[in-house]
């Protein structure tokens, strides 16, 4: 499911793959 993403799920997916957003 495509949901928009926590800051603090945001960070871990920034770290694990960079974002365009």
């Amino acid at each position: 499911m495509v949901t928009y993403p926590l800051p603090q799920e945001f960070k871990i997916k920034s770290r694990k793959e960079p974002s365009p957003f």
